[in-house]
């Protein structure tokens, strides 16, 4: 196993696409699943049977891949591996099986680009378009999914981690958010419904009970996942001073967007086992850093069990 998970073979790629498929069929016809926690019927309720399915499954689908190709273009690794991309896979495995889709798919996607052109801002100084990039899709995220509105300190947060808190760089990442924000008040104004937009903000945003009410499993869950984040992030402090500038900055903001992402877990209400397809973007790397930085054998071993039984506990949520 400690083989399968250092190996720098590509030969998983091709493979991810069923298994993206097995779980989105087991969603649809296993007996326990919420069928009607699809909220993303919303955006996609005009879509006929399958096809909702085929498009929820390609943007999982697309996730699971530019994972890859942020690890392989930015060298967040040691070397090109897929393991990040199966471990978003296992960790959003029983959420898909048995909670289905909603807005948190749709934001994960924008927040997957929202981090490539930060990577792309971290290795790139001369340029601000790309800070301007990443606050507009931050903005974007949270329009879509208002409970992630923690992504917002996070992008203020995450410059100074990134070297690039300069005043041109914090002017292109308030542009974005002003744009995008303008956009939105812009299509709530053409529809006449710009005095209720602070209402519907505020209340998607505190609608729900605190995550102190969730269920004993779930909280477990939480609590193993933190663990094993702790854990990886133990691992990467060891070999933090044996990487180049650039990949402490990109592997810094990565652990920033985990903390901010549990932050706003624990303080935004009525957050379900959904949010775990943000939460998953940066595990998923953190945790390949640490099965492939890790040389004792037996003790990657153990961990990834953990992990793989940390993956199963959704679905007895």
């Amino acid at each position: 196993m400690n083989r399968f998970l250092k190996s720098k073979r590509l030969y998983l790629l091709p493979v991810l696409p069923f298994l993206v498929v097995a779980l989105v069929v087991l969603h649809r016809f296993l007996p326990g699943a919420m069928q009607s926690a699809v909220p993303v019927a919303g955006y996609l309720g005009w879509l006929p049977g399958w096809w909702k399915e085929v498009v929820e499954a390609g943007l999982l689908l697309w996730v699971v891949y530019f994972i890859f190709y942020l690890v392989r273009q930015y060298r967040l690794l040691y070397y090109p591996t897929a393991l990040p991309s199966l471990l978003y896979i296992l960790l959003v495995a029983g959420t898909v099986a048995f909670a289905g889709f909603d807005e948190a798919l749709v934001a994960a996607v924008v927040l997957a680009l929202a981090v490539g052109r930060l990577m792309s801002g971290i290795f790139v100084f001369n340029r601000n378009g790309a800070l301007f990039d990443f606050g507009a899709l931050v903005m974007l995220a949270v329009m879509i999914y208002p409970k992630s509105i923690g992504l917002v300190a996070w992008a203020l947060f995450a410059l100074p981690f990134s070297g690039r808190s300069s005043g041109r760089d914090v002017m292109a990442l308030f542009i974005g958010f002003v744009l995008v924000l303008w956009f939105v008040t812009f299509y709530y104004f053409w529809t006449d419904r710009l005095d209720v937009l602070p209402d519907v903000f505020w209340n998607s945003v505190t609608s729900g009970v605190s995550f102190i009410h969730l269920p004993v499993v779930a909280l477990i869950h939480l609590a193993l996942l933190v663990l094993l984040a702790f854990v990886a992030m133990g691992q990467l402090s060891l070999h933090y001073v044996s990487l180049i500038v650039n990949h402490r900055r990109a592997l810094l903001s990565l652990m920033s967007l985990f903390f901010f992402l549990l932050a706003n877990f624990l303080l935004v209400p009525g957050l379900s086992g959904t949010y775990l397809y943000l939460f998953a973007v940066p595990l998923a790397i953190l945790y390949a850093h640490y099965f492939i930085s890790n040389s004792f054998r037996i003790v990657n071993v153990v961990v990834f069990l953990l992990l793989l039984i940390t993956c199963i506990l959704p679905c007895f949520i």
